[in-house]
């Protein structure tokens, strides 16, 4: 099976926000093995997704509270960025739920956003932590 991993190069350095991206990661990796599978279903598949949308959703509105708390300049930019990856969550669950595109592209537009729009974004935490010698 294929699997999504995060490497050490992709971690931002906080502990909290690190386990909780790696979650996601073995939600996604969940996701593609009920599509790999020979007896995948539609039920089986949306679910693993709802489930992978909600930890995303907890995820982003714990990291907003950390990043609030340790003073982030740069948090209501974020905080956009997190709404327009959420928005872009809700037209791929409604592509699905249309049945427009294959499931396989939606996981991987899945895979593709997580990254591109959860962990690229986060590099900018990663450097803040870095500037103020958060070490945990």
């Amino acid at each position: 099976m294929r699997k999504l991993e995060l490497s050490d190069s992709l971690m931002t350095g906080h502990a909290v926000i690190d386990a909780e991206h790696d979650k996601i990661v073995s939600l996604i990796n969940a996701c593609l093995g009920i599509i790999e599978s020979d007896e995948n279903n539609d039920k089986e598949i949306s679910d693993a997704l709802l489930q992978l949308t909600h930890e995303i959703r907890r995820h982003f509105k714990r990291e907003e509270k950390i990043m609030e708390g340790l003073g982030y300049k740069n948090l209501e930019k974020h905080k956009e960025h997190h709404d327009r990856t959420l928005n872009d969550f809700d037209t791929i669950f409604d592509i699905l739920s249309n049945g427009v595109l294959p499931i396989e592209w939606v996981i991987h537009t899945i895979i593709h956003s997580f990254l591109s729009d959860v962990v690229v974004p986060d590099f900018s935490v990663k450097n803040y932590l870095l500037e103020i010698g958060y070490n945990g």
